[in-house]
Formats: C-alpha cells, sequence, structure tokens
C-alpha cells in the first residue's frame, strides 16, 4: 500500500519491530476509555460484584468495583466514582434506617 495511514488512525496503532526491521501492527489501542479514571480499556470492561448477605449485616447488598481504575459504582448514582468508604458509608446510613 502506498497511501499513508491517516494520523487519527495512526496514533490508535502499537508496533512492534520484526527481525528484519519491518514494523507490523502489535494491536490497536482501545477507543473507549474506562468511564472513572479514563485509562483505555484493553478489551471488557472487568467489574467484581461483592454480595453481603442479610444474615452478616441486617441487609443483603452488592458492591461494584472496576478492576481497571480501582473505584467503586456510587449505590445512588450508579456512575464509577465513589471510594470504598463512601460506598460502606452509604450502607450503613442504610442500616441505620432499617432499625
Amino acid at each position: 500500500m502506498d497511501k499513508a495511514i491517516p494520523k487519527e488512525i495512526e496514533s490508535l496503532l502499537e508496533y512492534r519491530a520484526d527481525k528484519d526491521g519491518t514494523r507490523k501492527v502489535k494491536r490497536v489501542v482501545p477507543l473507549h476509555p474506562c468511564e472513572a479514571c479514563g485509562k483505555p480499556i484493553d478489551e471488557k470492561r472487568t467489574v467484581n460484584i461483592y454480595i453481603t448477605l442479610e444474615s452478616t449485616v441486617n441487609h443483603s447488598h452488592k458492591k461494584f468495583k472496576c478492576t481497571t481504575c480501582g473505584v467503586y459504582m456510587d449505590p445512588v448514582t450508579g456512575e464509577f466514582t465513589a471510594e470504598y468508604a463512601d460506598v460502606a458509608d452509604h450502607f450503613r446510613k442504610q442500616k441505620r434506617k432499617k432499625r
């Protein structure tokens, strides 16, 4: 191919060098960054789900944590912007209201 690759596309490519010195495309950098931290997500966004049963804390709930950036999902807004302390505090307050 004699045509040059457009700059906006070439900025998304990662190259590796072959033994003979030619550049080969290693991978394409993902276009979609993580919602919370902005880091590019390599393949799929992975979320760990922590389930606390009712017998342990008088109410059951789930905590969702993004493995890309380590941020938890805010139980009120549903966005990945909260730290663990904020999520735990939310469920602690909910437990007090239930009593």
